[in-house]
C-alpha cells in the first residue's frame, strides 16, 4: 500500500481501474455500462434474489443436476443474508405426523332381494251369464210367442251352443226375457228400476232376414216397461233403400221414445258374428242415459232420457225377434249367444 500511495511524495497518484490490457478508466471518466448479469444459481439450486424481497423459496433441484447430500447432521442453510435462512427443496424442518389411514368398513352382505309381485287388478265379473251352454238357463219364456226359441249346437260365438230364432210367414215373435230358470214361470226375471245402472251384452249372427223398413217393427232387443206396450228403447234390423245417388242404410237402427227418433247406426253383414253392448242408467223422469256399442265401437249415445215408460215401475230386457206380422213377412233366422249382465262395459264384452 505504501508503494501504491507514495505518501512521501507531494502529489498523489489518481487511482485507476485496469480492466484489460490497453483500457483504463479514471474516476472522472464514468460511463454507463450494461447491468451486471444475474448470478448463476447456487449449487443448492437457489435462484437469484428478487428486488424488494427478503425471503426466497428454494427451487426444486433439477433432475440433471443432483444436489450433493449434506455432510453432517444438518443441511446447510442458504439465504440472501445471515439471519434470513431459506430451505433447500425437499427439506422440512418441522415435519407433520402422517395422518393415519382411514379405515375401510368391511362389506356387508345384502339380504337376498325378494321378487316384487304385481298386485292383481280386479277382474270385471258379470252378475249373470246366459250363454245357452245349459239350455235356456238364465232366461224366462213367460212371454207369449208364436214360436219358442231353441238351443242348438253348431254356429256359436263361444262354447258349443247358441239360441236359434226362426220366424216364417206372418209369425211375429220369438223372444226371451233375461233372467230365470228357463221355464215359463217368470221367476227370476231381471227387473230394471229407477236409477239402476247396468251393462248388457250379447252376440248376434244373421243367417237370413226380412228387414222391413223404418216404422215397421223388426226388433232384436228392447227395454219393455211393465205398463206400456211400446218399448222406450229398442234395436231394429231395417233397410232404408237409398235413391240412385245414395247408399242403402241396411243394418242396425235404434228406435223408441228415449232415442228421439229412428236412427241408423251401422251395417251388420250377414253370416258374421256381431257383438252388441248397451250401457245405461234407467229412469222414468228423464234422468237416464244410454250408450250403444257395436263390435267394440260406440255407435249411439244419449243422456237425459227415460228408458222406463212413465207410469211404469220397472222395465225388463228382452231379446229375440219381435216384428210387425202384417208388414214384415217371410223367413227370418238368427242366432243369439254370449249374453251377459254386469255393472261395467268390460264385464259384458266377449
Amino acid at each position: 500500500m505504501l508503494a501504491t500511495l507514495w505518501p512521501w511524495t507531494s502529489d498523489s497518484v489518481i487511482p485507476s481501474l485496469r480492466v484489460s490490457p490497453g483500457h483504463e478508466f479514471a474516476l472522472g471518466d464514468a460511463k454507463e455500462v450494461a447491468p451486471a448479469a444475474p448470478e448463476a444459481p447456487h449449487a443448492a439450486g437457489v435462484g437469484a434474489p428478487s428486488i424488494g424481497r427478503s425471503t426466497l423459496v428454494a427451487a426444486a433441484p433439477s433432475p440433471s443436476s443432483p444436489v450433493p447430500a449434506p455432510q453432517g447432521g444438518r443441511a446447510q442453510e442458504q439465504g440472501v443474508s445471515h439471519g434470513v435462512p431459506i430451505q433447500s427443496a425437499g427439506t422440512n424442518p418441522h415435519p407433520h405426523p402422517a395422518s393415519p389411514p382411514t379405515p375401510v368398513p368391511a362389506p356387508v352382505a345384502s339380504p337376498p332381494t325378494q321378487p316384487v309381485e304385481a298386485t292383481p287388478q280386479p277382474v270385471a265379473v258379470p252378475h249373470l251369464v246366459a250363454n245357452f251352454e245349459n239350455g235356456l238357463q238364465g232366461w224366462s219364456t213367460s212371454a207369449f210367442d208364436d214360436v219358442d226359441p231353441t238351443v242348438e249346437p253348431g254356429i256359436v260365438r263361444d262354447g258349443e251352443k247358441s239360441s236359434v230364432i226362426r220366424l216364417s210367414g206372418d209369425q211375429s215373435s220369438s223372444q226371451l226375457i233375461l233372467g230365470g230358470d228357463g221355464s215359463s214361470s217368470g221367476a227370476g226375471a231381471v227387473q230394471v228400476h229407477e236409477g239402476d245402472e247396468y251393462a248388457f251384452g250379447f252376440s248376434v249372427y244373421i243367417e237370413t232376414m226380412v228387414y222391413g223398413v223404418p216404422g215397421a217393427d223388426n226388433l232384436i232387443m228392447r227395454l219393455k216397461s211393465d205398463a206400456s206396450e211400446a218399448p222406450a228403447f229398442g234395436l231394429q234390423l231395417w233397410d232404408l233403400p237409398g235413391y240412385p245417388w245414395e247408399a242403402s242404410q241396411r243394418g242396425l237402427w235404434s228406435s223408441g221414445e228415449a232415442v228421439g227418433g229412428d236412427r241408423f247406426l251401422a251395417a251388420v253383414p250377414e253370416r258374421v258374428w256381431h257383438d252388441v253392448a248397451i250401457r245405461f242408467k234407467a229412469s222414468s223422469q228423464g234422468e237416464g242415459f244410454y250408450e250403444v256399442y257395436l263390435d267394440g265401437q260406440l255407435v249411439d249415445a244419449r243422456e237425459a232420457v227415460s228408458l222406463i215408460a212413465p207410469g211404469s215401475s220397472y222395465a225388463q230386457i228382452e231379446v229375440g225377434l219381435f216384428r210387425d206380422g202384417d208388414r214384415v213377412q217371410g223367413d227370418s233366422e238368427l242366432h243369439l249367444d254370449a249374453a251377459k249382465l254386469g255393472d261395467t262395459l268390460e264385464s259384458v264384452l266377449p
